[in-house]
């Protein structure tokens, strides 16, 4: 069995081994020869055998996915196609129907077993397959856990990543589902990659180490627990949901349960006709089918040593009194309040402000009250762009220190 599922006749490798054991025996064939032979047996293992699976296309948006059978044939608007005319021939060459249609003839990717799945449910398409096959790292060998299989189309993806090393547990909370899922996947031929099995939400899983895991479910945070022992440290994660919702709060549980590198994307995907003269976008596109959320699971934090743990402690430590050396400098609507190496900027109406007194005259204002008032001048009045809270109001006299009428303005707040 080759990369594309595809069984593969014993006979031409025993041909290859005939043919170079012949001539050098015989020494009737030259090297190039032997090269000739052995790239006609090549030829012939890439030929379509009985019982692969190849894919006739009439264009871009018509192609039809069919098991070769001797004496089957295959019928469409565009006329009857022989399987005893395909069997035997090399894909990429065409071939016509009774009527004298043309098809091409070409072995399946990953890309056409996926959407040519009989389903009964949404997919994962492509777009998102892909991204998620490479931010989990997803290898030959790999181990994966799939929650959520629905019709197998991205099974089918995962089984063909990992190779016949690797393996694929796939769990399901119907069993309608997993049936399907399992018909779609022996119809690729990964069948032996692959473990079923009927799972509800929130139940142990039986394997433990894995990789990567991804969930297709809608409340995949109910997962997160049941993943502790499965997904090894270090492991990767992926969700496919499709409201932002759901995916906000996956990411809060996830941070909550000590997962890092938590994000979230959307891959949009558009086709472009590409066409001498008038290239432009098509009008379809696939727009929004599932966001992508990934995180990486991660032992405990290891405790603060030293510097670390006396910065920790100095941010969290706040100074409970400043008035006694506060400098109150008002500038363009902001105030800026000055201790030392505390420094903080507030907006200008997010401090009480006090009423001023002049030579027994008071006024509102902070603007000019401060200029004029605490230097014993005339009562200040406030530029038309500074509006008055009212919400604490306090009185004190010019040449009052300023603490001080801070400090009243606490006292006889209420």
């Amino acid at each position: 069995m080759d990369g594309s599922g595809c069984e593969r006749p014993e006979r031409n490798a025993t041909r290859i081994v005939c043919f170079a054991f012949h001539d050098f025996l015989g020494g009737c064939y030259t090297h190039g020869s032997l090269k000739r032979h052995a790239e006609e047996v090549r030829c012939m293992e890439e030929l379509v055998q009985v019982g692969e699976r190849i894919l006739l296309c009439q264009d871009l948006s018509r192609s039809y996915l069919l098991r070769m059978k001797p004496g089957a044939t295959f019928s469409t608007h565009q006329g009857s196609f022989r399987h005893d005319d395909i069997i035997g021939r090399r894909p990429g060459e065409w071939i016509r129907s009774h009527i004298g249609r043309l098809m091409l003839i070409l072995r399946p990717t990953t890309h056409d077993l996926m959407m040519k799945v009989r389903r009964k449910t949404n997919i994962v398409y492509p777009k998102d397959a892909a991204q998620i096959l490479l931010r989990l790292g997803i290898i030959p060998g790999s181990r994966v856990l799939e929650v959520g299989t629905g019709s197998g189309a991205l099974t089918i993806a995962l089984a063909r990543a990992v190779g016949s090393a690797g393996r694929i547990y796939t769990y399901d909370v119907r069993e309608d589902h997993l049936e399907r899922a399992r018909q779609n996947v022996s119809d690729a031929l990964l069948s032996d990659r692959v473990e079923f099995a009927l799972r509800g939400p929130g139940d142990p899983f039986a394997q433990t180490g894995v990789e990567a895991v991804i969930l297709d479910i809608p409340q995949p945070w109910d997962e997160i627990e049941a993943l502790r022992e499965t997904l090894m440290l270090g492991g990767r994660l992926a969700s496919l949901n499709p409201t932002y919702n759901q995916i906000e709060r996956l990411a809060t549980e996830l941070h909550h349960h000590g997962y890092a590198l938590i994000e979230a994307e959307e891959i949009l995907f558009r086709r472009i006709l590409a066409r001498a003269g008038k290239t432009r976008p098509e009008q379809r596109m696939v727009g929004h089918t599932e966001f992508l959320v990934y995180a990486a699971r991660t032992g405990r934090l290891p405790p603060a040593r030293g510097k670390e743990a006396d910065a920790a402690e100095a941010e969290e430590s706040v100074p409970e009194e400043l008035a006694d050396t506060i400098e109150l400098v008002v500038s363009s609507g902001e105030a800026e309040v000055q201790d030392g190496d505390v420094e903080a900027v507030l907006p200008a109406e997010a401090l009480p402000l006090p009423k001023l007194a002049a030579g027994g005259a008071e006024t509102s204002g902070l603007c000019g009250g401060l200029g004029a008032g605490l230097a014993g001048g005339s009562a200040g009045k406030a530029p038309a762009d500074l509006s008055v809270s009212g919400a604490v109001e306090t009185e004190f006299k010019a040449g009052q220190p300023l603490s001080g009428a801070l400090e009243a303005s606490k006292e006889e707040a209420p």
